[in-house]
């Protein structure tokens, strides 16, 4: 299938997935039943489609959805790999990467640039997810809309372990307080 009919039956994958999940369910049970339920309901969605995939474009759209509703969508793969050092989200469109010590761009994209803009996303499910503005404190609404306010943090919380995503909209360096930590 091409790309773009790939990405656009992804989409309609995602909506379809969307309007058949009980978040409020799922947050009550553990991550892995849960992430085993979103994906035999993706595996059903594209079955009852009857769309003709190969197995590695199933196990793209499978792996992608997930990404997109147990993580942090396009840029799952690039937080696994551990030669990257930094990640540089500019627009929907502009993902950079720092590994080794060089920049470049990565093969990273969303769908829309809700995700910089803290719209949530159509059914998203970031359990223990906090945005922060630069100065540490819990993000309100004029913030996202303040382009003086170019530095977002996103706190990741799992069991014991907090990781910062922070996301520079602006294109110079700023300054960055952590919170509580």
């Amino acid at each position: 299938m091409e790309h773009l009919n790939l990405e656009n039956f992804k989409s309609e994958v995602h909506r379809t997935l969307i309007s058949k999940l009980d978040l409020e369910k799922l947050s009550r049970v553990n991550s892995n039943q849960a992430r085993q339920a979103v994906s035999s309901i993706i595996s059903e969605i594209i079955s009852d489609r009857r769309v003709p995939l190969s197995f590695d474009e199933q196990e793209k759209i499978q792996t992608d959805l997930l990404d997109e509703v147990f993580g942090l969508g396009p840029l799952e793969p690039l937080l696994k790999d551990q030669k990257i050092s930094d990640i540089l989200v500019n627009d929907k469109d502009h993902v950079f990467i720092e590994r080794g010590g060089l920049l470049t761009r990565a093969d990273a994209a969303f769908r829309d640039d809700r995700f910089l803009t803290g719209q949530p996303p159509d059914g998203g499910f970031l359990p223990d997810a906090e945005w922060f503005a630069d100065k540490g404190r819990p993000m309100d609404i004029p913030d996202w809309d303040d382009p003086h306010g170019p530095v977002l943090v996103m706190m990741l919380s799992a069991q014991d372990d907090r990781v910062a995503l922070a996301v520079n909209r602006g294109h110079v360096p700023a300054t960055l307080t952590l919170p509580g930590i």
